[in-house]
């Protein structure tokens, strides 16, 4: 699964960036960050599926830049047996939350 889109954040570039959250172990508990594009990548974990059923959540934290900026509308997409193209997310589906 890959959401792009996140640009703006401080946050510099990891192969290895911590996740959380009640999917968090599907993907090993990490992720890839990418930052001058926003992109996180979720690699599912072996041994693991993803089910389409099912809402997994994740969490990861990024640090806002100083400045202000024009909001972005990330998306989401996904590659493997079942391809998902790239959809536009809102703060709904993204929860996001102002208090860090």
């Amino acid at each position: 699964k890959r959401q792009a889109g996140l640009t703006g954040t401080t946050t510099d570039d990891k192969t290895n960036m911590a996740i959380t959250g009640t999917g968090s172990a599907l993907f090993g508990s990490t992720a890839a960050w990418v930052k001058n594009v926003g992109t996180l990548t979720l690699t599912v974990a072996a041994s693991q599926t993803v089910s389409k059923d099912l809402d997994t959540v994740v969490s990861v934290v990024l640090a806002n830049n100083a400045a202000a900026q024009t909001a972005v509308t990330p998306t989401l997409a996904a590659s493997g047996p079942i391809p998902i193209a790239a959809q536009a997310m809102d703060s709904a589906v993204l929860g996001l939350r102002g208090d860090r």
